[in-house]
């Protein structure tokens, strides 16, 4: 009967326990359900805010965008206004330019980091009936029409120059780079050809 008596008041005393225990589990579940929901609604605001603040950008850029694309076509007639035969200077794009010997060119961006640079193959093809001592220029201007770089190539002679002549009949390729101003931002060019017809 003892025994008895003794498991019925082991049973009681982890009852005891077991309440406290409880209530406190539903406190700690409460408390983190709040602090939940009141997370939900602080993002929740932002989210709208962040919203509203987008639709905002969203309007306005509806307007400027038109504006800029007038301007830079204001600009770019009035620069072709001041420099005829200004170019767009389009990367890695055949540009075909049929200026006597001079066939086409196609500019690239090459390097890494700083030590980027702008590089261009010209195609060279010679329909004449003589022979031809190239003459190259190649100008590089920035979008208000300001001169950022140069690049010549002519017939090597008495060591100067980098081309060879070219022969009646012959194709040929070369490529080279233009150097450019620091921080320059390439948007036209200009090829002058010398030896013409």
């Amino acid at each position: 009967m003892s025994s008895r008596r003794y498991s019925r008041h082991r049973r009681s005393k982890s009852r005891r326990w077991l309440v406290p225990v409880l209530y406190l589990a539903l406190f700690l579940m409460f408390v983190a359900l709040f602090v939940m929901a009141v997370n939900l609604q602080v993002s929740r605001k932002e989210v709208a805010d962040l919203s509203a603040l987008q639709r905002k950008h969203e309007r306005r850029l509806a307007v400027i965008e038109p504006r800029i694309q007038q301007l830079e076509t204001e600009n770019a007639a009035l620069v072709q206004d001041r420099l005829p035969g200004l170019e767009l200077l389009e990367m890695d794009r055949v540009i075909p330019l049929n200026r006597a010997y001079v066939k086409n060119i196609i500019f690239s961006l090459a390097g890494k980091g700083e030590n980027k640079r702008y590089e261009y193959r010209v195609v060279m093809d010679n329909r004449e009936g003589r022979i031809i001592s190239p003459d190259i220029k190649v100008f590089i201007f920035d979008r208000n029409g300001i001169q950022v770089g140069a690049s010549h190539l002519k017939t090597k002679k008495e060591g100067e120059g980098t081309l060879k002549i070219l022969e009646v009949g012959e194709t040929r390729s070369h490529a080279d780079f233009v150097a450019l101003d620091r921080d320059a931002e390439p948007a036209y060019f200009l090829v002058n050809v010398s030896n013409e017809g």
